[in-house]
């Protein structure tokens, strides 16, 4: 296993997929998180992100936390991570999803090692600036 602790951007799907099953990739990249075994970095906008997509009804119906278990959640997560700034002169475009830019900027100006998603193709236009990874192909990483 590697000895340095790897620095990683999560796209919401990811977040997503940890609050609606603890059996997955997602959830035990969450609790390494957690544990301080792996670095997160945030940024502003992503937090605003992770918050309005995980309080959408269709997750909640699937989840099941409250306001309040929510918010306990997003404050493990901030606690935990790393806080950059973005760079306004430097801006990150992504013609495939627009709205995914947030994530590639924290990556990028944040000098993440991976950028971990379960959508890879939203983010093929920055893979020569910072390494894409679903959550299963992360972990399997970790043990090599």
């Amino acid at each position: 296993m590697n000895s340095r602790r790897p620095r990683i951007v999560l796209d919401t799907n990811v977040i997503v997929a940890a609050l609606r099953s603890q059996k997955g990739a997602s959830f035990f990249l969450l609790d390494l998180v957690q544990r301080g075994r792996v670095g997160l970095i945030l940024n502003a906008p992503v937090v605003e992100e992770y918050a309005e997509v995980i309080r959408r009804s269709a997750h909640r119906r699937v989840h099941g936390l409250s306001d309040d278990e929510l918010d306990r959640f997003l404050g493990v997560l901030i606690s935990a991570a790393e806080f950059v700034q973005t760079l306004p002169d430097k801006p990150v475009a992504l013609a495939r999803d627009p709205d995914d830019a947030i994530f590639a900027e924290a990556a990028i100006h944040g000098n993440a090692d991976h950028l971990v998603t379960h959508n890879i193709r939203h983010f093929l236009e920055v893979a020569d600036r910072i390494s894409i990874l679903t959550p299963g192909r992360f972990l399997r990483s970790m043990a090599e």
